[in-house]
Formats: structure tokens, C-alpha cells, sequence
């Protein structure tokens, strides 16, 4: 066995040396564990708020949707079928958006927007394409379904909202 008087300046720094490292590469891996909890962090916060965001373009959308049937229904009661024809786009395409862009919708709303989008397209091509007598005795019809599909639009909206709350 080697006693303390045996050992030189430089074998005591040499022993010292090696007491740092391993001391400098406990502190490294401390460090690499915060920083990689650091950028996990920042991943489900960068998550987060693309959701947020995200379910924030969709109430936006389905506002929008809203207020266009709002102007369609108006429309509807003054029996302007011609400006009536031009407002279908703007809410079909509102829905759309709001259909893609929301991750939250479960599949029954996603059923019955596709659903509002096709009773949508139907009543365009029947205001776009009949006379205006055979409009007219279809008025109760239109009237009916705009407001069923706003009645569903309203639904969904209000669930998003609530998961905006949630958040």
C-alpha cells in the first residue's frame, strides 16, 4: 500500500484532476437534463398555443357562419332572392373553414356541418335556378332549413367557445 509520503505534488494534482472531471460531468449531465426539460417545455407551450389559436380561428369561423345565415334568414323574410343567392358562398365557405381548421370537433359535428353544407348547396341551386313564383311557394322550405342550420351552427358554436373557456 502506498502511504500519503510517498505521494508527489504531481500525483495529488493528477488525483485532483480526476475529482474535477467527474465533478464537471455530473454538473454537464445535470445541464443536459434542464435543457431537455427545458425544450420539452417549450414544445407543449409552442403546442398549446397553435391549439389555442387554432380553436380561436374556429369560433372566428363559426361566428362568421352565424352571421351569415343571420343575413341570409333577413334576406330570406325580405324575399330577396337575388342578394339571397349571393350569400350561400360566404357561409359555406365560412363552414368549411371552421370544419378543417377546428381540431376539437367531434364526429357528429363534423356530420352535421357536412350535413348544413349540403342543404346549403340545395337551397343555392333551387334559388339560383327557379322562377320566382316557384320561389315563392318554397319560402316556408328555405326558411325551415336555414333555420335548422343555424339552429346547429349555434350548437357547435357555443361548444367551442365553451372548450375556449376550458383552456
Amino acid at each position: 500500500m502506498i502511504s500519503q509520503q510517498q505521494l508527489s505534488l504531481s500525483d495529488w494534482l493528477g488525483l485532483l484532476g480526476i475529482i474535477l472531471s467527474l465533478v464537471g460531468f455530473g454538473v454537464s449531465l445535470t445541464q443536459i437534463r434542464k435543457t431537455k426539460n427545458a425544450a420539452e417545455s417549450a414544445r407543449d407551450a409552442a403546442t398549446l398555443a397553435t391549439e389555442s389559436v387554432r380553436k380561436l380561428d374556429s369560433v372566428i369561423s363559426f361566428a362568421t357562419v352565424s352571421k351569415a345565415l343571420s343575413e341570409m334568414k333577413d334576406t330570406l323574410i325580405k324575399e330577396d332572392y337575388v342578394l339571397l343567392a349571393g350569400l350561400f358562398d360566404k357561409a359555406r365557405k365560412a363552414l368549411i373553414d371552421a370544419r378543417e381548421n377546428h381540431p376539437g370537433l367531434t364526429d357528429d359535428q363534423r356530420r352535421s356541418i357536412q350535413k348544413a353544407l349540403s342543404f346549403l348547396k340545395s337551397l343555392e341551386i333551387d334559388v339560383r335556378t327557379l322562377d320566382s313564383s316557384t320561389l315563392k311557394q318554397q319560402h316556408a322550405k328555405f326558411v325551415k332549413t336555414l333555420l335548422e342550420i343555424s339552429d346547429n351552427v349555434t350548437t357547435i358554436l357555443i361548444k367551442t367557445r365553451n372548450m375556449e373557456v376550458a383552456l
